[in-house]
Parts: C-alpha cells; sequence; structure tokens
C-alpha cells in the first residue's frame, strides 16, 4: 500500500511546471473537502493517479503528468457531461476509449473551471465567484 503523503510529495517532485504543480494542490485540497468521495492518489505502474471514488464506482480520475494533468471523466460521470459541452469550456478534450472523456489541466484556472463545472464551486469553502449560480 502507498502512503498519501508519500506520494503527494512525489507527484509534486514529478511535475516541472509551477503552474501545474499549483492546479494538482488545487485539486487535492478539493478533493479533501467533497461529501460522499473518497480522493487519493495511487500508482497504476508507472503511471502517477488520482482517484475520486463513490461507493466502488471512479466518476473521475487524473494522471499527473511531468508538464500537465489529464483529467478523466470516466463511465459513472458521463450521462452529466459531454464532449461538445467540454470542447466549448476547455482547449484540449479528447475521448481516447469509449466511455472516457479527458480534459487536460495545465493551470489553476483550468482546475477551477472544471471543479466548478462537475461540482457547482470553484474553492475549499464550496464557493463560486460572484455572480455565479451553482
Amino acid at each position: 500500500m502507498f502512503n498519501p503523503d508519500d506520494l503527494h510529495e512525489s507527484n509534486l517532485s514529478h511535475i516541472r511546471s509551477r503552474e501545474v504543480r499549483v492546479a494538482y494542490l488545487y485539486l487535492i485540497r478539493i478533493a479533501q473537502g467533497l461529501v460522499g468521495y473518497r480522493c487519493e492518489p495511487n500508482m497504476k505502474g508507472v503511471v502517477r493517479t488520482f482517484r475520486y471514488y463513490v461507493g466502488a464506482e471512479q466518476p473521475f480520475a487524473f494522471i499527473v503528468n511531468a508538464d500537465s494533468l489529464l483529467f478523466y471523466f470516466r463511465k459513472p460521470a458521463m450521462s452529466r457531461f459531454s464532449l461538445e459541452d467540454l470542447s466549448e469550456i476547455f482547449d484540449e478534450v479528447k475521448v481516447p476509449r469509449k466511455d472516457e472523456i479527458t480534459v487536460r489541466v495545465q493551470k489553476l484556472t483550468d482546475a477551477q473551471t472544471l471543479m466548478e463545472r462537475i461540482f457547482g464551486f470553484r474553492d475549499a469553502y464550496h464557493r463560486s465567484p460572484p455572480g455565479r449560480v451553482r
């Protein structure tokens, strides 16, 4: 079993870009406060992942790359999000496999927009920017 603190430290060391490190820290901070989710870093071989679980299902995850985070919408979440919808918001959106959509996260604003789109808020206190309706 992996120690989450060691994995976070290793992930931060692996990321070369300061902007991506900030986005990573933001995403894990938000994950800590998600009610009904169990969120944790993991390794799948040499691939660094962070997974969001609801019971046994894994609707979201992201891969920690040196220059970006690759956020996955998986089958349990696919009914709520479409490729077209996400493509209007984010620069790099793909369908690598049936029942998966990926969004490339390269900076804090990408991560904030992603969390607001998925969970309806963009800070750790579950607030949206002024003038936005959840």
